[in-house]
């Protein structure tokens, strides 16, 4: 999985403090999490429908070059709201790269983790992900099992973080703590 960590605009025309009718959220490949009202595990072990979606999309919507300060034509501010989530098979193995963004120069020091799970960082890094390089340098042999890892800015520059970590899955992964 490919997520982007981003700060994006949502249309709010009851935001008191918006001049033009949006607001400042922060997002996960282009979507800004909604709470449900029952909780989305009591939702998943009693079977019911309609408190979310596991569509949460394994990559952003396009691809460009995250850490620079031009973007795509197309409006990648806008954001849309879900209940997105990802489901993993008992066992199955996941590889994701989080990847820091320069939209509205909003990514901030941030703690990220999965509910109730701990993962392995295998690899860290700047700039943009680099599929062909950037795996020849990840930690197999020994990577650190953490619950949480910061995501932080360096020298000023916010958008430029990358995280890689590798998840086990025992259930339902639920994306909450942007």
């Amino acid at each position: 999985m490919y997520i982007t960590v981003s700060m994006n605009l949502i249309y709010c025309p009851i935001c008191s403090r918006a001049h033009d009718n949006t607001t400042l959220v922060s997002t996960l490949n282009n979507i800004s999490w909604v709470n449900p009202s029952t909780d989305v595990l009591h939702a998943y072990y009693r079977n019911i429908s309609g408190v979310y979606t596991t569509d949460f999309p394994d990559y952003p919507p396009s691809f460009y070059n995250f850490t620079g300060d031009e973007f795509p034509a197309e409006n990648i501010l806008l954001t849309r709201q879900g209940t997105k989530v990802k489901v993993l098979n008992y066992g199955e193995a996941v590889e994701i790269v989080f990847q820091g963004t320069g939209l509205l120069k909003g990514s901030v020091n941030h703690p990220m983790h999965l509910h109730g799970y701990s993962f392995y960082v295998v690899g860290t890094g700047f700039n943009n992900f680099d599929n062909e390089t950037d795996p020849k340098g990840f930690n197999l042999v020994d990577p650190p099992e953490v619950n949480t890892f910061q995501f932080l800015r360096r020298d000023g520059l916010p958008s430029d973080l990358l995280q890689i970590i590798q998840v086990c899955g025992i259930g339902i992964v639920i994306w909450i703590d942007t």
